[in-house]
């Protein structure tokens, strides 16, 4: 490798660590040293723990920061099923930062929502691994396709902008993280709420096209 591609690469990298910083004093409104004070005294062994797969933790020991950052897709309905358990048996310190003890060590979680689509994206900063257990095992997940992109169905070829990256940064890591069962107990539940406006030869085409989004699926399709 040339030296100047070196320092480009150099360059590069440590202007995306920069603005990884910036977007996390943004996204949780605290200066970078107030949040590596807050999560300054929690769990030593985070980065040892048997993490969720959905969704998926991030650990921000680069930001000198010990805790993971997430983010949940929830529909509007679900946002109050997971403010609630947030708050459940902590202390609210701050606006949208939640605190507990447990054997002298201080756990934090800082919450940051926001509007998008149809749903409620909840960004979560937290060293309580109990909490980031509990809300993954609750269910939450983005609205389905035939909600959010309802005008572009019911065969999904988008290749640009917005729902494009909603449609594979969004909603596809829920999808693959449930199990092919799973998925058919999806569909199965989210037909009930459709057939008022939805007939049922263009939800077969909604399913197919929302199923073979999964390579599990095609690979039983092949």
């Amino acid at each position: 490798m040339s030296f100047f591609r070196r320092k480009v690469e150099e360059l590069q990298t440590k202007r995306a660590e920069r603005e990884s910083l910036k977007s996390l004093e943004e996204t949780f409104k605290k200066p970078l040293n107030d949040l590596q004070v807050i999560f300054g005294n929690g769990p030593r062994d985070l980065r040892r723990r048997q993490l969720p797969a959905y969704p998926k933790p991030i650990y921000q020991g680069d930001a000198g920061i010990n805790a993971f950052g997430l983010v949940h897709h929830v529909q509007l309905t679900q946002f109050l099923a997971l403010l609630n358990l947030v708050r459940q048996g902590r202390q609210e310190v701050a606006y949208f930062h939640f605190a507990r003890e447990v054997d002298g060590q201080s756990l934090s979680t800082i919450i940051s929502p926001t509007w998008r689509f149809s749903e409620r994206d909840v960004r979560l900063l937290s060293n309580d691994f109990e909490l980031i257990a509990t809300l993954s095992e609750q269910g939450f997940h983005p609205p389905p396709p035939w909600i959010t992109l309802y005008e572009f169905g019911p065969v999904l070829h988008i290749s640009q902008g917005d729902p494009h990256y909603w449609l594979n940064y969004v909603w596809d890591p829920f999808w693959e993280s449930l199990s092919l069962d799973k998925q058919t107990e999806f569909l199965e539940e989210g037909r009930k709420g459709t057939v008022a406006h939805i007939s049922d030869e263009d939800w077969e085409l909604w399913v197919e096209s929302i199923r073979m989004r999964d390579v599990r699926f095609r690979k039983l399709e092949d």
